[in-house]
């Protein structure tokens, strides 16, 4: 997939707070605020990027002790050991740091993400079984997103298990400017499973899988080169890019500390969502507000459950039939109101739909001083003779200022 996770790279950046403790004093709680914060109807949200290599690298190579209670390396081997995973839980000392963030300073966060995950695990499970995969798969979003839908990386990955634009259209997702299935709950997750099998039978691997699912194929097939033929994420760590180091502890550490919380104190949050939802296919375009009027369901909820509509609509398509999220309770009162949902206020909000329907569906990129046709195009992930084509650019000469229109979803 070749981009950065998100809930690890928030990991770093507490690890690199914690480096420099003996010079910033208390202010390291309010240096993670300020690049995460926590809110029941928002969820997670990202308000600022840091260097993520640069911190990974003081997180596997600093070797300065967490401010935390000691617990021998034996506890932590026995527990990773008795869990009950088709994964191998390695222990050495990077997992071990990894284990001590999630614990440690970051209990506040794994606190909010056990919350959240009474609503998101069901659903990641029930996929996950279809396929007959591994259940520890589901503890990948927490470090990709923390389980936030709305997440983008800085290389524009997005939602839930933070699929690149490209590897989302080959995956069959919908993305353009009123829906983007990378951001839907089950599609995402479908998508992300079906990925993730195709990766385990390159590398009869599940960890080389989770590696090559951060940093593509490409750089773990040279890292295997590298080291000799070596097909061990362990062996060949030290050739993997920076970033993907930190991958696969990361996966082990947030696995271990959703199944060992308790006995770090740490107490699951409330969580907003409903308990369960279900899926009704919707065969008209329908506004959100029809079916909160209507039916007295609390926008925010829609919008929460429904992550992939950008607009607060679905859309109406003869190609693709398109379903909306309902809390489970209320799937038969949808059925049996139906007719007066798509009634109400009909013709306004056909012409809302109409209206969002013909919203550009391109950006306008202002380039800025040393980029390139190529490096734009790998930014929105469109290839440069679509870029030439769209602004008429007979050669590859652009200037700093200049504008290019972008259809980033063509």
């Amino acid at each position: 997939m070749k981009k950065r996770s998100f809930g690890l790279f928030m990991a770093c950046i507490l690890f690199v707070s914690f480096s420099k403790a003996q010079f910033e004093g208390d202010s390291l709680l309010s240096r993670i605020d300020s690049i995460l914060y926590f809110n029941q109807d928002t969820l997670f949200a990202h308000k600022d990027t840091l260097s993520f290599s640069d911190s990974l690298l003081l997180l596997t190579e600093s070797g300065q002790a967490l401010p935390f209670t000691y617990i021998p390396d034996s506890v932590y081997m026995k527990r990773l050991s008795e869990l009950p995973f088709t994964f191998e839980m390695t222990y050495n000392p990077t997992v071990r740091r990894f284990i001590e963030l999630y614990t440690g300073k970051l209990q506040d966060r794994v606190s909010a993400l056990l919350g959240l995950s009474s609503f998101y695990f069901p659903i990641f499970e029930a996929v996950i079984d279809s396929y007959n995969f591994p259940k520890e798969l589901k503890y990948l979003p927490v470090i990709e997103s923390a389980l936030n839908p709305a997440a983008t990386s800085k290389a524009h990955a997005a939602g839930l298990w933070q699929f690149m634009r490209g590897t989302g259209l080959e995956s069959g997702l919908t993305i353009n400017g009123y829906i983007d299935e990378r951001r839907g709950i089950q599609e995402s997750t479908i998508a992300a499973i079906k990925y993730l099998g195709k990766l385990y039978s390159r590398y009869n691997d599940w960890q080389l899988a989770l590696a090559a699912y951060n940093c593509g194929p490409g750089n773990v097939n040279r890292a295997i080169a590298r080291s000799g033929g070596k097909r061990n994420f362990w062996e060949i760590y030290k050739y993997l890019p920076r970033e993907t180091r930190g991958y696969v502890p990361g996966f082990i550490g947030a696995a271990y500390a959703f199944n060992y919380y308790s006995a770090h104190g740490i107490e699951p949050a409330l969580c907003n969502f409903p308990e369960k939802i279900d899926t009704i296919r919707i065969t008209r375009a329908l506004h959100f507000k029809q079916v909160s009027e209507v039916m007295g369901i609390d926008m925010n909820t829609l919008k929460m459950i429904n992550p992939q509509y950008i607009k607060d609509f679905v859309p109406s398509d003869s190609k693709k039939q398109f379903v909306l999220n309902l809390p489970a309770a209320d799937k038969e009162r949808f059925r049996a109101m139906q007719d007066s949902i798509y009634a109400y206020n009909s013709a306004y909000y056909q012409k809302e739909c109409e209206k969002l329907l013909k919203t550009p569906d391109y950006v306008v990129h202002r380039v800025k001083y040393g980029e390139c046709l190529s490096v734009i195009a790998q930014r929105y992930q469109v290839s440069v003779s679509s870029i030439k084509k769209w602004n008429r650019i007979s050669g590859t000469a652009i200037r700093q200022g200049q504008k290019l229109v972008i259809y980033p979803r063509a």
